[in-house]
């Protein structure tokens, strides 16, 4: 893309020669090189979700105050773009990323560890959150609404960002690099074969997948049927009610989280097709089970355990210093699919709010509009 660059204005040019204007708030933003965030907002937010957005700003503020840590510039706004998300392709600038470790490592300490700052800091006010968005009253002021969601996600963020983790992180890997090992990728193998939110809904999923495979009506169904329409088929057949009240209780345990980032996204309540999709994925392809991938990931981190100590042979003192900073990767992936389950489920929520305050106004304009 090239730039034309205006006062607050860039207008930039598509691969189709289209035009692509962009209304900076912060005017330095302009300066910088954004990439389009396709992992997490792949779609262009509707009107709705970009004025919800701007009022979750207080919100966000308040999580990252009361964790004492600096609102990184990400959440700061004036990264949104004809709907679409971008995000930075450059590092902070070098004392904003100091005072950001500074902060996550006094934030660590004051807390007792990292899993400490999820469990015992986060994690309390996220649920919090959601629960006062579950039970809001209708006449309660929007603005206020959002407020909270945004401090419900931007704390999951006070947990799970990798700010948190990065002088852990950053420490273990100078560790690896320092005993001749890539520091990077000895990283990546000690995170792995740790329980999390993430599995514990595939467990289900599979467990429900045995419960369709039990039931040749049901498996037919989901194999053969269009998932928009398998769940009403499925509850028609006779003989399928293990398969039923099993992803009943799916729905009713995980099936209020958003279907994606973003408040655009139906539930799952909403949708079933979606989880449908995966369990009929699980019948046709046949993966390794959750557990059995589960205990494979930690005999691989179990071994690199093993090769890094008899690499360092007797240093006694190495040794011990490799299991300091090994200790806390334990929690990354943990935190880090915990902080998207609860992403999720407050979008959600604050979904499920929306629609019921939609379907009341339309209620009340209905009822104006016939009684004139």
């Amino acid at each position: 893309m090239t730039s034309t660059e205006r006062t607050l204005i860039s207008v930039y040019k598509c691969p189709d020669g289209t035009d692509f204007p962009v209304a900076w708030e912060q005017p330095e933003d302009a300066q910088k090189k954004w990439v389009w965030e396709q992992e997490h907002a792949p779609d262009p937010q509707k009107p709705l979700e970009l004025a919800i957005g701007k009022l979750t700003r207080p919100g966000a503020q308040r999580a990252f105050a009361e964790a004492l840590v600096p609102t990184p510039a990400l959440f700061r706004g004036g990264r949104i773009a004809n709907g679409f998300v971008f995000m930075p392709t450059e590092q902070l600038p070098p004392d904003e990323q100091q005072s950001l470790l500074e902060a996550a490592e006094r934030l660590v300490e004051r807390e007792s560890g990292v899993w400490q700052v999820w469990g015992r800091f986060s994690l309390p006010r996220i649920e919090a959150a959601s629960a006062s968005l579950r039970q809001a009253d209708q006449d309660q002021p929007l603005a206020s609404l959002a407020e909270l969601y945004g401090y419900g996600m931007r704390l999951t963020h006070v947990a799970g960002s990798h700010s948190l983790f990065a002088p852990v992180i950053q420490k273990f890997v100078a560790f690896g690099n320092e005993i001749g090992l890539d520091g990077q990728r000895l990283f990546a193998d000690m995170t792995q074969g740790h329980a999390n939110a993430t599995f514990e809904s595939n467990a289900v999923l599979w467990e429900i997948a045995a419960a369709a495979d039990r039931c040749p009506a049901v498996r037919a169904t989901l194999l053969e049927t269009d998932p928009a329409g398998a769940w009403d088929a499925i509850r028609a057949l006779s003989g399928a009610q293990e398969f039923v009240v099993a992803f009943e209780a799916y729905l009713e345990r995980y099936g209020c989280r958003a279907g994606s980032w973003g408040l655009g996204y139906p539930t799952w309540q909403e949708d079933p097709a979606s989880p449908l999709r995966l369990v009929r994925r699980i019948l046709e392809e046949r993966p390794e089970p959750p557990e059995q991938a589960l205990r494979e990931g930690a005999r691989r981190r179990e071994a690199v355990i093993r090769g890094v100590e008899e690499r360092l042979g007797n240093d006694a003192a190495r040794i011990a210093r490799f299991r300091k900073l090994a200790e806390p990767l334990a929690y990354y992936i943990p935190i880090r699919e915990a902080r998207a389950y609860w992403q999720l489920v407050l979008t959600g929520v604050m979904r499920a709010l929306l629609l019921a305050r939609g379907r009341s106004l339309v209620s009340s304009i209905s009822l104006m509009m016939c009684s004139t």
